[in-house]
């Protein structure tokens, strides 16, 4: 489960988040909608530990990911599979292997494994 808790994000003299307050339970399905700048993208980034808060506290299974640095970090972001904007895939490589691609460098699966990984989330797309 991730947990925010009162949180709030002020970029550039802009506040971006103001007292989000949210709960998002494993399994669970969401969307963030809204028009440009009203923070889907900055309350991602803080999912993923890219963003700090500037006030209130983003928990993950209980645990205040503030406190989460090194390679507690790389852990806890392996949790999460993201892309950035603007379909920051790399352009020179199929679809699937951009999803195979941490799944070779950041675990000890086999290439059948990996391949039936793949199948399996991009079948979800």
């Amino acid at each position: 489960m991730i947990e925010f808790n009162s949180v709030y994000k002020t970029l550039r003299g802009r506040e971006i988040l103001k007292d989000v307050t949210l709960r998002v339970e494993k399994g669970s399905a969401h969307t963030i909608l809204g028009p440009t700048g009203t923070g889907k993208t900055v309350t991602l980034r803080h999912i993923v530990k890219l963003f700090e808060p500037d006030a209130g506290k983003i928990t993950f299974e209980g645990r205040d990911i503030s406190e989460i640095k090194g390679w507690a970090l790389d852990e806890y972001r392996a949790n999460f599979g993201y892309l950035f904007q603007s379909g920051a895939l790399i352009a020179w490589m199929t679809v699937g292997d951009n999803v195979a691609l941490p799944l070779r460098e950041k675990t000890k699966m086999s290439e059948i494994q990996i391949n039936g990984k793949v199948a399996e989330v991009l079948d979800l797309v």
